[in-house]
């Protein structure tokens, strides 16, 4: 519907996708590309500008949380207005954006980063448990697990890094096999009515 406005406001619409997975009376342009290579996707938006020079870009936008930090690049990329390339990737990279909630003073769990065993003993005595593992770079609450004890939580690690994978979700290409080892919060909440 958002898409549906633009056009009915007059926009020029560029669909850039590795498919055209949208409803094609709403596009006026399509550049194939796969949004997760950054590279190739701010080529080919150059080298379309380039064959249609009566096209601008006036400005750019995206529905996917994958491609926030991809957003970023185009914007910087054809001085378009928006997040800077380290503020897109410190809203998808959950470690990022942990330290910078702790940096800020803004609160949260207790966490740390996670690669290897080692670290990850460093987690358990640092965060304890129950705590949630999950990697650091992902969508929709996949391979996010709670651990109630050592041996779960070395067995999810050893899950994590032979799962999340480019294979299994390209988003995990940006993970380098980066995890979250945090605090589990639980949440009470009474409510009381009054009559």
């Amino acid at each position: 519907f958002i898409i549906d406005r633009i056009k009915k406001l007059g926009a020029n619409i560029i669909l850039v996708n590795s498919k055209f997975d949208i409803n094609k009376n709403l596009i006026d342009h399509f550049v194939e590309a796969d949004t997760y290579n950054h590279d190739e996707v701010i080529e080919k938006l150059r080298s379309f500008l380039k064959k249609n020079p009566e096209i601008n870009f006036d400005a750019a936008l995206t529905f996917w949380e994958d491609d926030i930090p991809l957003l970023a690049r185009v914007c910087k990329a054809f001085k378009l207005t928006g997040n800077s390339y380290g503020t897109a990737v410190k809203t998808r990279n959950k470690f990022e954006m942990r330290k910078r909630l702790k940096e800020t003073g803004l609160g949260g769990p207790i966490f740390h980063l996670v690669k290897n065993t080692k670290d990850l003993e460093k987690a358990m005595n640092l965060v304890g448990f129950p705590a949630v593992m999950k990697p650091v770079w992902g969508s929709d609450s996949e391979f996010v697990i709670l651990v109630k004890n050592e041996m779960e939580a070395k067995n999810t690690l050893s899950y994590l890094i032979k799962n999340c994978t480019e294979q299994f979700n390209p988003i995990f290409k940006y993970n380098d096999g980066s995890f979250l080892f945090e605090e589990y919060i639980r949440i009470n909440i009474t409510i009381k009515y009054f009559i």
